[in-house]
């Protein structure tokens, strides 16, 4: 037992107590032999990410009690209504030791446990000491963006710890395209609670944080009403690139996959990622993790083409953060410009972090920042961006057609309204 279980045995025994008396959160246990291999193409994270074996019927509450600085949310399991929750093999930070959250949790899982979704949302409630009155922003982005990045600086603020990408919040975005009223409901209470304990667990291992920030895939604005429904005290921030650049970052993305760059090769690239989603329960229903997909008035002008569908989904994203901004009250609490980020570095974050209601950065935090901003931020990972171009004439101008078809987002310098800019103090 290292010294900080030792020092946080007295809170974990409290929240044991909290539980005298309560049934048993009974969950399945699994034993991780290894993590499965993934690749780019890959989905959203899943319980068969693992090579487990059985381990029994255990009350999670007491594993809760006993290891809680090592458990953390992973994904649903949303057929048996289920969250599964990954314990690392030994006391470890997995926001330092890879650049996105659930690749940490992949490489370090030593248990899972399927936990019913009743039972997650009484044992957020059980445990609150962690996470109430713990300020939670979340970064929303288009994606290539350099969200990590942002995400990042945030954690390098004073008392603030940042969190790249807990994937459970992008299966939110697949799971209620459909839903009924009651099961969204259902889902978005679930997600809040998996929230909380995450928030709680930070809290645990980061004990000078005062501040949580997560930042989530770009999809996952989508599902930003029904996040801020259950966390109404939560705050928002949102990150957006021109589409041009944006669009051949994810082309560089996804050539380094071999099979894409075959593909490319012979002109194959739009069927073969077909191919690939008959597999793939991310990439089934396009026109939720790109609503404009299925607007007529996009739908029938799209061409059958991988720079056209990655061009909806930028335009998606953006027209959805266009609308939650003009609603009745401005949904995001800041709006950052990637182009302005890289321009103006640390002298944009002191607006920023205001904006955020997160403490300004001291000295050694601008240090901090400085710091990173020297750095690849996605460096270790295979998404870090190489900074080199991959789209030809033909995508290019491809990209400008289907931008043509807003009234609005066509425009390489549109601002989303209120956008931080440069010289804002």
């Amino acid at each position: 037992m290292s010294d900080g279980e030792q020092l946080d045995r007295p809170a974990l025994q409290q929240r044991a107590d909290s539980g005298t008396g309560a049934e048993p959160i009974s969950s399945q246990a699994l034993q991780v032999l290894r993590p499965k291999r993934r690749n780019l193409l890959d989905g959203f994270v899943d319980i068969g990410d693992f090579k487990t074996r059985p381990a029994g019927t255990i009350d999670f509450r007491q594993v809760w009690a006993r290891a809680s600085s090592r458990l953390t949310p992973y994904c649903f399991d949303a057929t048996k209504e289920r969250v599964v929750f990954v314990e690392t093999r030994e006391p470890i930070d997995l926001t330092e030791d890879h650049p996105f959250f659930y690749e940490a949790q992949r490489r370090h899982a030593g248990m899972l446990y399927a936990v019913p979704y009743a039972g997650v949302v009484a044992l957020a409630e059980e445990t609150s000491a962690g996470w109430r009155d713990t300020p939670v922003v979340f970064l929303h982005s288009t994606g290539r963006c350099g969200s990590t990045l942002l995400c990042r600086l945030l954690g390098d603020a004073a008392a603030t710890v940042s969190v790249s990408e807990p994937d459970f919040y992008s299966q939110l975005v697949l799971l209620r395209d459909g839903a009924s009223p009651a099961a969204e409901a259902r889902l978005g209470a679930v997600t809040a609670a998996c929230t909380r304990l995450l928030v709680a667990q930070l809290r645990e291992t980061h004990p000078a944080a005062q501040s949580v920030v997560i930042k989530l895939r770009g999809m996952a604005v989508f599902a930003a009403d029904l996040l801020a429904r259950d966390l109404p005290d939560a705050r928002n921030l949102f990150l957006y690139r021109n589409a041009i650049d944006t669009v051949d970052s994810f082309f560089a993305m996804l050539l380094r996959v071999p099979v894409m760059r075959l593909a490319r090769k012979v002109r194959l690239e739009t069927l073969v990622l077909r191919l690939v989603a008959l597999m793939n329960p991310m990439m089934r229903n396009p026109g939720a993790l790109a609503p404009l997909y299925k607007d007529p008035h996009y739908r029938k002008q799209i061409p059958e083409d991988l720079a056209a569908f990655l061009t909806i989904a930028w335009m998606s994203k953006m027209h959805h953060a266009l609308a939650l901004q003009r609603g009745a009250e401005a949904f995001f609490d800041a709006v950052i410009r990637y182009e302005d980020l890289r321009a103006g570095g640390v002298s944009i974050m002191p607006a920023t972090l205001e904006a955020l209601g997160l403490p300004p950065a001291d000295e050694l935090a601008q240090a901090r920042m400085t710091r990173t901003l020297s750095r690849n931020a996605q460096e270790g990972s295979v998404l870090a961006s190489t900074g080199g171009s991959s789209m030809n004439a033909a995508q290019q101008a491809t990209v400008q057609r289907m931008l043509d078809l807003h009234p609005e987002l066509h425009r390489i310098d549109f601002q989303l309204p209120g956008t931080i800019t440069l010289g804002v103090q």
